[in-house]
């Protein structure tokens, strides 16, 4: 096991992003080093590391940069399955009437469970209690807005309204009573409730009706109604978009009323929501993705140090492998050099004289790599005299 130590930061930063110094000839091809670490004796912050040795460590790093990568873009880019969202409306109104002095009644405050007829002359005003609550499984992107208002209506036996331009609608007259926060629930509310009171002042609304009526001398059927409007803005469920209103009608122009005609909202739905991705924490998904970039230019580098170390074939590596493969037959490859100070040597100038030798003297052409891919010599040894054919790398023949 090869055991080193790093002076300071430096060396490790070094390592890996730009790899160690490699010596190398002045030829393409590089020397191979003994030693697998050395250190420059001048500058002790520069080192050497053999090849093998940084393939090593380059693998490591790809390794533990995937593992971290895979881990974090699995732990956040997640899947949500098919679920149902179950939501709820429920909404309704109760009033309480508020009486004059009189010798009639032993209390001024008649609710709705007290009586079914109110006497119209003995009503100093009606408060109006609303209450609606929304409910929702899941947290949604739900906003909410509410108003209440008043219009007066007077209506005619053919059921015609007596309308004005102002109120865009069948109402005489219409008011703005309460106008309520938009509530933007971004994903952190199961839960939304209105309970709001209004007071009706019953004899100025009922003025105004009997005025017009008397005026005109119309026989008209009136009456004030009002409302909570409830306006919906979801992102995610389009069935929550929309109005919802909780609205009452109350008699104008009569001796005796009843305040029988109330809404009320009792809504209980379940929407089916398709599976999904998302993403849980961005920062850490792109420190994955970071970490399989830094994987990938590990990799390149590998790629580059190992193509390095693949000769390219030149001019001559081309011609001396196509006289191989073409004469493979007559050729014999050896270790040896021939001998040229014991024999008379003949040189030649092409590799078609040498095979005119070969045909003359049938003997097998002798071929001997001197410098790899640079210099060779292909012979024929004939007793005493050695016809001698040099290829270079220069594409010069001798």
């Amino acid at each position: 096991m090869i055991k080193f130590t790093f002076n300071n930061y430096y060396d490790i930063f070094y390592l890996i992003i730009n790899g160690v110094y490699m010596t190398k000839k002045k030829e393409k091809y590089p020397v191979k080093v003994k030693s697998d670490i050395s250190f420059d004796k001048k500058n002790n912050k520069r080192l050497y590391l053999s090849f093998e040795l940084r393939i090593v460590i380059y693998t490591i790093i790809i390794i533990l940069c995937l593992i971290t990568s895979i881990f974090m873009i699995k732990n956040n880019y997640l899947h949500q399955d098919a679920f149902y969202i179950n939501y709820s409306e429920k909404g309704d109104i109760k009033h309480n009437i508020s009486l004059l002095n009189n010798h009639f009644y032993d209390t001024n405050n008649l609710d709705n469970d007290n009586t079914d007829l109110y006497i119209t002359d003995l009503i100093k005003n009606i408060k109006l209690n609303y209450n609606y609550n929304f409910s929702i499984s899941h947290a949604t992107n739900v906003n909410f807005s509410y108003n209440i208002t008043a219009d007066i209506f007077l209506e005619d036996e053919n059921g015609k309204y007596y309308g004005n331009e102002e109120t865009n609608n069948k109402a005489f007259k219409h008011y703005l009573l309460l106008n309520g926060p938009v509530t933007n629930n971004n994903y952190d509310i199961l839960n939304y409730n209105i309970n709001k009171d209004v007071d009706i002042d019953y004899a100025y609304y009922n003025k105004i009706a009997n005025d017009f009526s008397k005026t005109y001398n119309l026989k008209t059927n009136n009456y004030l109604l009002v409302s909570l409007n409830i306006y919906e803005i979801s992102t995610d469920i389009s069935d929550l978009n929309g109005e919802r209103k909780l609205s009452i009608k109350i008699p104008l122009s009569k001796d005796s009323i009843a305040l029988e005609n109330k809404d009320t909202i009792d809504t209980d739905v379940s929407i089916k929501q398709e599976g999904f991705y998302y993403i849980k924490n961005k920062i850490l998904l792109l420190i994955g993705i970071l970490f399989i970039l830094l994987s990938l230019f590990i990799f390149l580098k590998i790629i580059v140090l190992v193509k390095a170390l693949i000769p390219k074939k030149n001019n001559y590596d081309k011609k001396v492998n196509k006289l191989l493969k073409r004469y493979d037959y007559i050729i014999v490859n050896t270790k040896s050099s021939p001998n040229t100070k014991n024999h008379d040597i003949v040189k030649i100038e092409s590799f078609n004289e040498l095979i005119d030798v070969h045909n003359n003297l049938k003997l097998p052409i002798m071929y001997y790599e001197l410098v790899n891919h640079h210099k060779c010599y292909f012979y024929i040894k004939n007793n005493n005299i050695i016809y001698l054919l040099t290829i270079k790398d220069d594409n010069n023949e001798k």
